[in-house]
């Protein structure tokens, strides 16, 4: 059982940051450009961008700062965006942090991510889950929470989850993952000790010579080192399978 977390604010000139228990930084946000992605690890998980020619819906579980939210509403003005967060408290600091008012296409929900998934059938393209606590990833997000994700997205979707290495957890997590889908899932390292689970429910990806062309126009776009990720995914031994010519 975790302890309640409590949740802090600290600002400067340039940057707000929201802090759990006031050692764990959960989000910066940057005042010149708030819908811009501060840490690496968040820029990591949105290197699905250059797989999908369109994206009709994602889905994110967990808030924070609304960093990624933010980003896909900006970047994705044809996606519609639906945020689920469990803390009333987390969700009363998105003014601060300059996140979107509810609309057509963007919300945030207050729920419980690991129930609002279940017995969603082809409901979305994309799930993002970054959910980590100021105490470590919740209990809820346990084996079923994956098979339920999976039968969530669409035939071509992926799940895309943010892993803390140094979590004693982490190792069992990432297994979950692998398991709930067939071991299609591939992983991206950063350097802040962050690991980023990709993992497909039906991988059938376009010609990578295409999918290098996008990485090259949303890096233009975003000022993100998509090619970099899209090569450390693609060379890295542990995702031989990744680009092997097979949909299987």
């Amino acid at each position: 059982m975790h302890k309640k977390t409590e949740l802090y604010t600290f600002e400067t000139k340039n940057t707000i940051a929201l802090q759990f228990n006031h050692d764990a930084i959960q989000s910066v946000m940057r005042k010149s450009d708030p819908f811009a992605l501060e840490f690496e690890y968040t820029q990591a998980m949105m290197a699905f961008l250059p797989l999908y020619e369109q994206i009709d819906h994602l889905l994110l579980i967990g808030l924070g700062g609304g960093s990624l939210s933010k980003f896909c509403y900006k970047q994705l003005p044809d996606s519609k965006i639906t945020t689920v967060e469990i803390s009333a408290d987390v969700i009363s600091h998105r003014q601060l942090f300059q996140v979107p008012a509810n609309n057509k296409r963007f919300k945030v929900l207050e729920a419980d991510g690991a129930i609002y998934v279940q017995n969603k059938v082809d409901f979305c393209q994309v799930i993002l889950l970054d959910a980590y606590d100021g105490e470590g990833m919740p209990d809820a997000f346990d084996e079923q929470f994956y098979q339920y994700c999976y039968q969530a997205l669409h035939e071509q979707g992926v799940l895309v989850v943010n892993l803390w290495r140094k979590d004693a957890y982490f190792r069992r997590n990432l297994d979950r993952i692998h398991r709930s889908f067939n071991e299609k899932t591939i992983t991206l390292k950063c350097q802040s000790g962050n690991e980023i689970v990709f993992a497909f429910k039906n991988k059938q990806l376009a010609e990578f010579d295409e999918v290098w062309k996008q990485a090259l126009i949303w890096q233009k776009q975003t000022q993100i080192n998509f090619p970099q990720f899209l090569e450390e995914l693609v060379l890295s031994p542990k995702n031989t399978w990744f680009y092997n010519g097979r949909a299987d």
